[in-house]
């Protein structure tokens, strides 16, 4: 195992997931308003009608998910691995 090829590619790799969650969250509170949403990758589109609320809709998906202690969490779940393992 390369440890350092590990460990090079968690940061880009957790920002990846990090986008992508914010997108299905997204998906998921315009699903919940019956408004459309389709994304490819960071862009997302809906009904011309629906283009004023999509920005707060992304902001406050957004703001929930940063507003988490995701890196603690991972901390905590690792270190319980760790203690499979070990």
């Amino acid at each position: 195992m390369n440890f350092g090829r590990q460990a090079s590619a968690f940061p880009p790799n957790c920002i990846h997931s990090l986008g992508a969650t914010h997108m299905l969250l997204t998906a998921l509170e315009r699903r919940t308003e019956r408004m459309t949403f389709a994304s490819v990758h960071d862009t997302c589109w809906t009904h011309a009608s629906d283009t004023d609320h999509m920005p707060e809709v992304i902001r406050d998906t957004f703001i929930e998910l940063r507003s988490k202690d995701i890196l603690g969490n991972l901390r905590v779940e690792v270190g319980m691995l760790l203690c499979l393992f070990t």
